[in-house]
């Protein structure tokens, strides 16, 4: 699991945890990393531009800091990891499945990202 847990007063607080270098997602408005449920630790990982998703093997919900993202091409199968900016030309949400550039280009290929690549 990617996540810290740590029990305060009867409350068991989530911190989103990079699976790759352990780094902890922050939100610095609140200057705070720990949150009472892990869908709030999540939105905050998410919004800090990291990947969360759900293993649906495993059935863990995976994190990946700006640092750290992966993709996979649901068309051709081509993997790539390395910071965010890596992904510019990917079709992609903040899950690690999307299409290449070079597919998302390809005419008879359908966009799989939510929000239209990064």
């Amino acid at each position: 699991m990617s996540y810290d847990m740590e029990l305060r007063a009867d409350t068991l607080y989530h911190r989103a945890r990079c699976d790759v270098c352990g780094k902890t997602a922050e939100n610095v408005i609140e200057n705070t990393c720990l949150f009472p449920d892990a869908d709030e630790a999540d939105e905050t990982a998410t919004s800090n531009g990291w990947q969360v998703w759900l293993n649906e093997s495993t059935g863990i919900i995976r994190h990946r800091c700006d640092d750290h993202w992966i993709a996979d091409c649901a068309k051709c199968g081509k993997h790539e990891e390395g910071a965010v900016t890596l992904f510019n030309e990917w079709l992609l949400d903040d899950t690690p499945e999307g299409l290449c550039p070079q597919c998302a280009h390809d005419d008879e290929c359908t966009a799989v990202g939510k929000d239209g690549g990064r």
